[in-house]
């Protein structure tokens, strides 16, 4: 699959708690930082899938991503400076040989975004838990193009 999911944003972003001056607040990503649309792409061998996130006003990232290796399935690619999650890579071939199913995919992919999401600063630990809840409402359909397993 290569068409792009749209979602309503804010159908996946409900907000989050922070501190301000020792109070709790109830806080809220900017528009742009809430994904708009997501997609998975198969690569021509099979033995790996993307999944991509769009965000509004922008076709492709317009910053430089920095790869961060999740665990040893799963590479994530992060804005630089936005902190933004942009792609998800996940090595099928070592994944898959086992006998893994769907459920475990995703299961290894939101323990990769959640990995990654402790120990950085709030906003950009929103942005990952953010895009985990886009890929969390598609999953089943980003996974499509390598059947049912």
């Amino acid at each position: 699959m290569s068409d792009w999911i749209h979602f309503r944003p804010f159908s996946i972003h409900r907000g989050f708690t922070a501190t301000f001056a020792g109070e709790p607040v109830q806080a809220y990503l900017a528009p742009y930082d809430v994904p708009e649309a997501v997609r998975g792409i198969l690569n021509e061998s099979g033995n790996a899938i993307k999944i991509q996130f769009r965000y509004p006003g922008q076709d492709s990232p317009a910053e430089s991503l920095n790869e961060r290796d999740a665990n040893q399935y799963v590479m994530l690619r992060t804005g630089d400076r936005s902190g933004r999650l942009h792609e998800i890579e996940i090595d099928l071939a070592s994944l898959l040989s086992g006998e893994s199913t769907i459920e475990e995919l995703k299961i290894a992919v939101g323990s990769a975004i959640e990995g990654l999401a402790v120990g950085v600063q709030c906003r950009e630990a929103e942005h990952l838990r953010t895009a985990r809840e886009a890929f969390d409402a598609e999953a089943n359909e980003l996974f499509e193009p390598i059947g049912a397993i």
